[in-house]
């Protein structure tokens, strides 16, 4: 039985579900490590899959600290949020929810494929009931809009801003000359 959601729109997932997510996360870290030890190949590719195998493990664990969920996540549907903000934990604490089957502390794993995901909704929408319901045989109109905007009608004598003829700008002024001037000025 799966643990009660903090959000009622919200799917906590299954204890299978979670564990299938668990060991498609620990199969891909775990094939090119194996394939380094076992398969006899040249040194160099045997090096390539040892650090393709850290790299997918820091990886896997930064995804899970981070965006809630691994590569089994992301194929499963699965994301592992705080059970407060709704948000991925950025902590440990989103693997141990993994390794715990769905639950510790203060992360739980939701199906975000049957539900809603707490980390994409609003608090009224995560807030409302689950919509479980069958799928209506007909199709339903669209609602109308809360206001009826108007739509603005130009009057006739306005004039268009565009294609009016703008004036041209007045010239400008001679540019001064501190040239000494050729005549002298007459004294009454």
């Amino acid at each position: 039985m799966p643990r009660a959601s903090s959000w009622p729109a919200c799917r906590t997932a299954e204890a299978p579900a979670v564990v299938r997510s668990a060991l498609i996360d620990t199969a891909a870290v775990l094939s090119p490590a194996i394939l380094a030890v076992t398969v006899r190949s040249a040194p160099a590719i045997r090096l390539a899959e040892a650090i393709a195998s850290l790299i997918l493990l820091v990886g896997l664990l930064t995804a899970h600290c981070v965006a809630g969920r691994g590569l089994g996540g992301l194929a499963l549907g699965l994301r592992c949020v705080d059970d407060a903000a709704g948000l991925p934990p950025a902590s440990p604490i989103a693997l141990l929810a993994v390794v715990h089957a769905g639950h510790y502390r203060s992360a739980t794993v939701y199906d975000v494929r049957h539900g809603a995901d707490p980390s994409r909704g609003t608090l009224r929408e995560l807030s409302a009931p689950a919509r479980h319901a069958a799928p209506p045989t007909a199709p339903v109109p669209p609602a109308a809009p809360e206001y009826a905007p108007t739509p603005y009608v130009a009057p006739l004598n306005a004039v268009d801003p565009v294609r009016t003829p703008v004036p041209a700008p007045p010239p400008p002024p001679p540019p001064l000359s501190f040239a000494p001037a050729t005549r002298r000025p007459q004294l009454p």
